[in-house]
C-alpha cells in the first residue's frame, strides 16, 4: 500500500510562498516569546517595593491583544 502524499504546488514560486509562511510563523513565535518575557519582567519589577521618594512603577506597555 502506497503512502498518501498530499499534492503540493511545484516550482520556485511555491517554494517562495512556503518560505514566506515559515518566516511569518517564526516572527510571530518570536513576538509572542518577547511579550511573555516582558510580562514576566514587569511582574518581577512589581514584586519589589519602590525606593523611597521615587515615583511608583508604571507599566510601560499596556496589555496587548493576544492573537
Amino acid at each position: 500500500m502506497a503512502r498518501h502524499r498530499p499534492q503540493t504546488p511545484a516550482g520556485p514560486a511555491a517554494r517562495i510562498d512556503i518560505d514566506a509562511a515559515l518566516r511569518a510563523a517564526h516572527a510571530e513565535l518570536e513576538r509572542r516569546k518577547a511579550y511573555k518575557h516582558l510580562v514576566y519582567l514587569e511582574g518581577r519589577i512589581a514584586e519589589f517595593p519602590p525606593v523611597p521618594d521615587d515615583p511608583p512603577y508604571v507599566e510601560i506597555f499596556p496589555d496587548l491583544s493576544k492573537s
